[in-house]
């Protein structure tokens, strides 16, 4: 089971992938939301590069 796991999170490891950085974007949010505060999560966001919080993702995650 653990062999055939490998092999297949390998493959996908080696996928090309379109959006990545969206998408990692949004996982980043929707995680750190849960262990950071608003401000630091918006700041840590624009430090990395992407854009900082958006209005519905402020009223979603921390309304």
């Amino acid at each position: 089971m653990l062999a055939l796991y490998g092999e297949v999170m390998e493959l996908e490891s080696r996928r090309a992938r379109s959006g990545v950085k969206k998408s990692m974007r949004n996982r980043i949010v929707k995680t750190g939301s849960k262990h950071l505060d608003q401000v630091s999560l918006d700041r840590r966001l624009q430090e990395a590069g992407w854009e900082g919080l958006k209005a519905k993702e402020i009223a979603f995650f921390y309304g």
